[in-house]
């Protein structure tokens, strides 16, 4: 698959300017995009047309401010999960790995699963690394089970995730 060519920089600031999270057409004052389904999950992104090629205005919005971005296995996430919210404090370079843990379903990769015992509930973070699950210890509370996935989940190499689960265990007696 080719990826197609992408808007410069230059180009970009010398027909729009940024206003809060989003970019102004100069010649009309008026903001662009469209709100379109996009992807395999069916997120909302701001869609936008210029000459012909379709872009998400969020990945223009990071060329506006930080230039064009070479490496095809970075992505711009959004730091909040709203993929309406293109300020570009909300915006950051992650890898696809990244991308997915930043999900707010977590899908399979990252998780947070409720285990039930008798009449009691509990709660543990797991990830997948190389298609095998790997747990947190239980926790009584789901937002502690939570706690314990945010102090893993940013990471993008297998052996440091692991790492960090291994942290969370307790130590033997």
């Amino acid at each position: 698959m080719k990826a197609k060519k992408c808007i410069s920089q230059q180009e970009l600031k010398s027909l729009f300017y940024y206003k809060d999270g989003n970019l102004i057409r100069k010649t009309t004052n008026k903001p662009i995009g469209t709100p379109t389904k996009v992807g395999q999950h069916g997120h909302k992104y701001l869609i936008t047309q210029i000459k012909s090629v379709r872009y998400r205005v969020h990945r223009l919005i990071w060329i506006y401010f930080n230039g064009n971005f070479e490496d095809l296995s970075i992505q711009i996430d959004h730091i909040d999960n709203n993929t309406l919210n293109n300020k570009i404090e909300n915006l950051r370079t992650v890898t696809n790995r990244i991308n997915g843990h930043n999900r707010k379903d977590k899908s399979e990769t990252f998780c947070i699963e409720a285990l039930k015992y008798k009449n009691e509930t509990n709660y543990r973070a797991y990830a997948r690394v190389n298609s095998k699950r790997h747990c947190c210890q239980t926790r009584k509370t789901l937002e502690e089970a939570q706690a314990d996935r945010d102090f893993i989940h940013y990471f993008d190499e297998d052996e440091k995730i692991l790492a960090r689960i291994q942290e969370l265990k307790p130590s033997e007696p």
